[in-house]
């Protein structure tokens, strides 16, 4: 069986895939071994950046059912994404799926933003979170350069 903290790592893993494979810039010097796999130095970043990831998890309002309610807090966060992507805050976002009970993970945020404290208020005032169907968790998280949608 998963665990909230096995699933945490899987999503954290599931970034660090998605990121690498968004790189331009390689430099072809050198092999690392990660995990008994091993990774060409090509296939690594070569500049990292600080970033805010926030972890969407089903709240107590959570549901899989989709009323009428449900589809205006979904609209208001789509709409959200939108906003704080073209404002330039928001560099990923997405949701998880197969995931139940409240507390498992709903989704993810990762911000371009100034601090974690920006992060998180930002994430507070997502209309998902504020409404009751999503909670969520704050993590600082070094990747790669020009993360970007």
């Amino acid at each position: 069986m998963i665990n909230s903290s096995m699933l945490t790592k899987l999503a954290l893993a599931g970034i660090l895939v998605f990121s690498v494979s968004c790189i331009e810039k390689i430099d072809r010097a050198a092999q690392v071994e990660l995990d008994s796999t091993i990774v060409e130095a090509e296939d690594a970043p070569t500049e990292m950046a600080e970033y805010f990831v926030v972890l969407l998890k089903h709240g107590p309002k959570w549901t899989a059912e989709i009323t009428p309610e449900i589809e205006k807090v979904l609209e208001g966060h789509f709409a959200n994404i939108k906003k704080l992507t073209a404002e330039g805050k928001l560099a990923v976002a997405g949701p998880f799926f197969g995931q139940e009970g409240e507390g498992a993970l709903a989704g993810l945020f990762i911000f371009k933003v100034d601090s974690i404290e920006e992060a998180i208020r930002l994430a507070e005032q997502d209309p998902g979170v504020q409404a009751g169907r999503f909670t969520f968790e704050a993590i600082t998280w070094y990747g790669p350069k020009g993360l970007t949608y």
